[in-house]
């Protein structure tokens, strides 16, 4: 301790450990989990966890190169789609729901909060700010025009009442029953049973899949995490169908992406969806036995 009372080693954070067992969390790659810790742990962040970020600071916390760094902060901005782990606009990055999850800071101890005022008041102008403070509640420290060229309201929260009763009335039985039951359940977002009909209703010259296992569902619940819209996976389903690698040394039979492979990891489908790989020529796809070519002869 130096003599004004502070801790030479500097500011802490404080992280619950349930961050661990998160599945979400978990579903990341190494580097982004990494790069996360760095984000919210490093000595340029704030109270609230809102602050401008350097590559080349990350670069030097993580050991990692800028194309790792720069491809982590792409998969923390947008997994899981509907609740990433952070946002990132005008040089800024917000860890988001770092105030909500961090045991030593509490919005409620008006101390705390006066902090976190002092903090966003000293940054640059951003619509990130905005979207910080309508989240957690906070007066917006300014105006900034919205795309109708109104300045964005201050978040009140009487309004916040009004949409949690509106919630509320969302979740209400219906005056009268349903007709009848529905023949099958609807999946929202769709599930495992939906992706894997779709992949063997889709291929033609890959192998159908026979079975569901549970280390299948596993993948493929985090596959769609990642991609929730099955139309984007009917086009992976699609093109991958008409990959193939002809015979080689390394492939001595060939080589096609099968289902396991494209769940297997977060890159396998993107790289489908880039092209990455050479399609089928016409003497590569299926053929029909002899027997059959021979019938069709005959009969024609």
């Amino acid at each position: 301790m130096d003599k004004g009372g502070r801790d030479r080693r500097g500011v802490y954070r404080g992280i619950y450990v349930s961050l661990w067992d998160d599945p979400d969390f978990q579903s990341l790659p190494s580097e982004a989990r990494l790069v996360f810790l760095a984000l919210r742990s490093s000595h340029l962040t704030n109270i609230a966890c809102i602050y401008p970020y350097y590559t080349e600071a990350l670069e030097k916390f993580t050991g990692y190169p800028r194309k790792t760094i720069e491809k982590a902060l792409n998969t923390l901005s947008h997994n899981p789609p509907d609740r990433p782990w952070i946002a990132i606009g005008d040089g800024l990055v917000w860890v988001k729901n770092a105030l909500r999850y961090d045991p030593n800071i509490s919005l409620d101890n008006p101390k705390h909060l006066a902090a976190v005022k002092k903090t966003i008041s000293g940054l640059p102008k951003s619509k990130l700010i905005i979207d910080f403070c309508t989240y957690y509640g906070i007066e917006i420290p300014y105006n900034i025009p919205n795309r109708e060229g109104m300045p964005y309201p201050m978040p009140y929260k009487e309004k916040e009442k009004e949409k949690e009763k509106e919630k509320e009335k969302e979740k209400e039985p219906m005056p009268y029953p349903m007709p009848y039951p529905m023949p099958y359940p609807i999946e929202t977002p769709p599930g495992p049973e939906a992706f894997f009909a779709l992949y063997n209703e889709t291929v033609r010259n890959l192998p159908k899949v026979a079975e569901l296992t549970d280390s299948r569902v596993r993948k493929i619940k985090t596959r769609l995490r990642e991609h929730s819209d099955l139309d984007w996976w009917q086009r992976v389903f699609i093109k991958a169908d008409e990959i193939f690698i002809p015979p080689s040394k390394k492939y001595m039979k060939g080589w096609s992406p099968d289902f396991d492979w494209l769940i297997e990891n977060d890159t396998n489908a993107i790289k489908v969806m880039e092209d990455k790989y050479p399609k089928r020529t016409p003497f590569e796809q299926p053929h029909e036995g002899a027997q059959s070519w021979l019938e069709k002869k005959i009969k024609g």
